[in-house]
C-alpha cells in the first residue's frame, strides 16, 4: 500500500524531565513504529532542558519535534496546556498567545499547522504500546479508541494493591449513566476483543481529528474575579469565551481541562466532553501495552 493511502497521524502528548527513567525504553520503542505517516510531537513541561538535551542524539525515520511549554505549580494544569497545544496544533488554531510560545517554537507550531492530520494519537511517555499500534487501532475505522494499558490501585481497607487497566465501565452497562463509573477489571479484558467503554485513560489512544473540534462546551455563569482565572487555567490554550454583562461574567471552554476541587485529570474530562458530544469510546483488549506505574516524587512532580 502506498503511503499516501494512510491517513496522516499526530503522534504525541505532554513529557517531563521528572519521567526520564523510562525514556530509553520509550524511545527504543518509539523508533520501531511501523507506521509510514506520521509526526510525532511532544510537549515538554519540563523546569529545565535536560530532557531536550537528553533526545537530541535521538535519530528516527519520521518528524520529531519536542516544543517547550512553560513549567506550572500544578500537574494538572501542565498536562492541559500541553495537550491543548497539540489540540491547536491539529484545529490550526489560529491564536497561541494562551501558550506563551518563544517566537522560535511558535515557529515550529506554525509550520505543523500546514499539516493536514486526520487523527491524534494521544501516547504517554511511560507507555509503551506494541509497534503496530496505529494500524491495529485504525482498522477498527472507530471515533476514539484505545489499547489497554494498567496502573496500580491501593485498597486501603484491605491493605493491598490491585492491578487494573486504566479504563472505566459503567455502573450499570443497561443504563450507561456517566455520572455512575466503575474501574473496569482483568475479566473485563477477556476474551480479547473490541467494546465500548464509559471513560478511556489518555495514554494509548487514537481519536479521529473531528472529536477534538467538537468536545463539548462548557459553560460557567456568574463566574466571579477570583474564579476567573482558575477556570481560565483550568483549560490553559484551549477555546475559551468570556461574555461580560450586566448580570456577570459568562466564560464558556472547549479543550482538554480538569476541575478545580476534584481530584481527576483531563483524561476523565475528555471521556465525558466527548460522550456529551455524542461520541462513543472502545478499546481493543487484544491491545496490551507495557507501563511504568510508579508513584511520582510529589515533591518534585508538584501539585494535582
Amino acid at each position: 500500500m502506498e503511503e499516501k493511502k494512510y491517513p496522516k497521524i499526530l503522534v504525541g502528548g505532554p513529557v517531563t524531565e521528572f519521567k526520564l527513567g523510562p525514556m530509553p525504553q520509550f524511545v527504543a520503542n518509539l523508533k520501531k513504529f511501523s507506521y509510514p505517516n506520521m509526526t510525532v510531537v511532544f510537549t515538554d513541561n519540563s523546569p529545565t532542558d535536560s530532557l531536550r538535551e537528553a533526545m537530541k542524539p535521538f535519530k528516527s525515520n519520521f518528524p520529531l519535534h519536542i516544543i517547550p511549554t512553560n513549567y506550572r505549580a500544578y500537574v494538572r494544569e501542565r498536562l492541559v496546556e500541553g495537550r491543548n497545544l497539540l489540540r491547536a496544533i491539529m484545529l490550526k488554531q489560529k491564536d497561541l498567545s494562551a501558550f506563551e510560545l518563544s517566537p522560535e517554537y511558535e515557529k515550529v507550531v506554525r509550520e505543523l499547522q500546514k499539516e493536514d492530520f486526520d487523527y491524534f494519537f494521544s501516547l504517554e511517555q511511560d507507555v509503551l504500546p506494541p509497534t503496530d499500534v496505529l494500524e491495529k487501532l485504525l482498522a477498527w475505522n472507530k471515533d476514539i479508541v484505545q489499547g489497554v494499558y494498567f496502573n496500580q490501585k491501593r485498597d486501603e481497607q484491605t491493605n493491598t494493591t490491585k492491578i487494573i487497566p486504566m479504563a472505566w465501565t459503567w455502573g450499570d452497562p443497561e443504563i450507561k449513566e456517566v455520572e455512575f463509573l466503575r474501574d473496569m477489571t482483568m475479566d473485563h479484558l477477556i476474551p480479547s476483543r473490541l467494546q465500548q467503554i464509559a471513560a478511556s485513560g489518555v495514554g494509548c489512544v487514537l481519536m479521529k481529528k473531528e472529536v477534538l473540534a467538537n468536545m463539548r462546551e462548557n459553560v460557567y455563569e456568574n463566574v466571579t474575579k477570583d474564579k476567573m482565572d482558575e477556570l481560565i487555567n483550568s483549560c490553559r490554550g484551549g477555546d475559551v469565551a468570556i461574555e461580560t454583562t450586566p448580570d456577570g461574567t459568562t466564560i464558556t471552554t472547549r479543550g482538554f481541562r480538569y476541575i478545580p476541587g476534584k481530584y481527576a485529570c483531563d483524561d476523565m474530562f475528555f471521556s465525558l466532553d466527548s460522550t456529551a458530544a455524542g461520541y462513543e469510546i472502545f478499546m481493543d483488549s487484544y491491545i496490551w501495552c507495557q507501563h511504568f506505574h510508579q508513584q511520582w516524587d510529589l515533591e518534585q512532580v508538584g501539585e494535582r
